[in-house]
């Protein structure tokens, strides 16, 4: 059989495109060796849609949540799985300034729609904040590794996914690559300026912490329920050792102990690497000679909110309705 699309990669760029492509009744094929790099099966799955350094929207956030919940909740529905949880975000200011500027900005009408007026003082109470917090709106957390998990069955029982080492070479129909960290093995796409970003979290428990909200004091604290919570994350560039470090878990957990003083266990640890690009903007396109050839790359920390929208747009360019984004399109590194 003939393929409309081949698919290399089976994160979570992989996984919304081919699942977007075989809805719309393409015939799609998926070649994964069994996450062997994926940072999505690791990855915490938050966003958030206030940039808290300049205390902005984030990038397109009015057209990137919308199309994620959307698509999430659809997946929910065809998969059978909970794995999409909107919920509040508290954050710890970490001084005056930040507390500050919330209080200037929260009356814009850009971020009105994010900002909370209201306060959670039973989650404030158990950590130790001198200058207040605020509550973000509009964020939440995908639990991606079900996600990824439950699609592979779905995929598999599609007849869709082959669990298999691909070998870069010629293919029939249009080859996407959703090769996350690992596109400096990819002979086609390799010139292409992503840099791996190395991501290490804590899975721990404690008795002392009962939080029902994400709490953000420049690490984060995702509370998983039964008393356990994702403590993250690192941002390591250049970082050759692919395993956790004892120094990232100690970053860490000296940050959660600035705000909250009681006693954590340790559970896990883990490690993997973000695709990130020198823009922080997506990679999406045709290679430039072969043209069958394309890319579907780049979304970082924020890939959860990023790819449902901009996998719809990248296969409207697919298929000839639309050109890409000019901030998304690889071509903009031609003139760099």
């Amino acid at each position: 059989m003939q393929h409309h699309y081949t698919i290399i990669g089976q994160g979570l760029a992989g996984t919304v495109l081919a699942f977007l492509l075989h809805k719309k009744g393409k015939a799609v094929k998926i070649i994964d060796d069994g996450h062997r790099s994926s940072c999505s099966m690791i990855a915490a799955g938050m966003w958030n849609p206030v940039s808290f350094k300049r205390m902005i929207p984030g990038w397109k956030v009015q057209e990137f949540l919308p199309a994620a919940q959307d698509l999430y909740e659809e997946m929910e529905n065809v998969l059978g799985e909970k794995f999409f949880h909107p919920q509040e975000l508290m954050r710890i200011f970490p001084d005056q300034a930040a507390a500050n500027l919330w209080d200037e900005r929260s009356d814009s009408p850009l971020l009105s729609s994010y900002l909370s007026d209201k306060r959670n003082d039973a989650a404030a109470q158990q950590f130790h904040q001198p200058f207040g917090h605020g509550i973000v709106v509009g964020s939440g957390w995908l639990d991606v590794k079900k996600l990824l998990l439950r699609a592979r069955e779905f995929f598999i029982s599609e007849d869709i996914l082959v669990e298999e080492r691909y070998e870069f070479k010629q293919t029939e129909g249009h080859t996407i690559f959703c090769t996350g960290s690992l596109n400096h093995e990819n002979p086609f796409f390799r010139h292409l300026p992503l840099r791996p970003n190395k991501g290490q979290l804590l899975t721990i428990k404690s008795d002392e912490l009962n939080v029902d909200i994400m709490v953000n004091f420049g690490k984060f604290l995702l509370p998983l329920g039964g008393g356990k919570f994702l403590l993250g994350s690192t941002y390591e560039f250049d970082d050759p050792v692919e395993a956790p470090t004892d120094s990232a878990k100690e970053e860490m957990l000296e940050s959660l102990g600035e705000v909250f003083p009681g006693r954590v266990e340790t559970l896990y640890h883990m490690a993997g690497y973000r695709p990130t690009t020198i823009d922080r903007r997506p990679m999406l396109g045709r290679h430039p000679e072969f043209s069958h050839l394309g890319i579907f790359n780049g979304f970082g920390s924020k890939g959860v909110l990023l790819i449902p929208y901009c996998a719809h747009h990248f296969i409207g360019f697919l298929e000839g309705k639309n050109q890409l984004d000019c901030e998304m399109d690889i071509r903009r590194f031609e003139k760099r």
